[in-house]
């Protein structure tokens, strides 16, 4: 459980949280901030998040590099 919340945890708030919606956060931002229990998204919004995020130059860790491959 704990390495899926490390692999969505970004995406939660990049798809869901509506104050943080459509924007990337780095690392540091996401630590002390709590994602969502369950996850349920579409592939286009995954690959939006990815593309964005490879737009963006932000450092993926590193359970969202092997949700990626």
């Amino acid at each position: 459980m704990h390495d899926q919340a490390l692999m969505l945890k970004r995406m939660a708030f990049f798809l869901e949280k509506k104050e943080f919606r459509g924007r990337l956060l780095s690392n540091t931002e996401l630590e002390n901030k709590v994602g969502w229990g369950g996850h349920d998204y579409r592939l286009q919004d995954i690959i939006t998040f990815f593309n964005e995020a490879q737009k963006s130059n932000i450092k993926l860790n590193k359970e969202e590099i092997t949700l990626k491959t």
